[in-house]
C-alpha cells in the first residue's frame, strides 16, 4: 500500500487562490473579446447600412470592414492568450499534484 502525502492548509488556500486568479484573468480576457465581437458587428452593421443607403462608397466599405476585423483580431488574441496560459498553469499544478499523490 503507497503511503499518501498529505496536502497542507497553506498548499490548499495557494492552489485556491491561484484558480481565482486564473478566473479572474479569464473573466478580463472575456469581457476583452465581448467589446471587441461588439466593436466588428457595429462596423459591420454601419458599413452595410451605409453603403446600401448610398452614404458611403465601396473604398470606404472596404476600410469599415477591415476595421471591424481588425477590432475582432484586437478582441481575441488575448482571450486566446489567456486561455492557453490557464490551461498550461492547471496541467502544471495537476502534475504536481498527481506526482505527490504517486499517480
Amino acid at each position: 500500500m503507497k503511503k499518501e502525502k498529505k496536502v497542507s492548509a497553506l498548499d490548499v488556500h495557494i492552489m485556491k487562490l491561484e484558480l481565482e486568479k486564473s478566473k479572474l484573468n479569464r473573466e478580463r480576457s472575456t469581457l476583452v473579446l465581448n467589446k471587441g465581437v461588439f466593436l466588428y458587428f457595429t462596423f459591420m452593421f454601419i458599413g452595410v447600412v451605409g453603403f446600401t443607403s448610398g452614404y458611403i462608397k465601396s473604398t470606404t466599405l472596404n476600410w469599415v470592414v477591415v476595421g471591424g476585423i481588425c477590432c475582432l483580431l484586437i478582441g481575441a488574441i488575448p482571450y486566446i492568450y489567456a486561455s492557453q496560459k490557464e490551461q498550461k498553469n492547471l496541467n502544471t499544478l495537476l502534475n504536481s499534484l498527481k506526482k505527490q499523490r504517486g499517480y
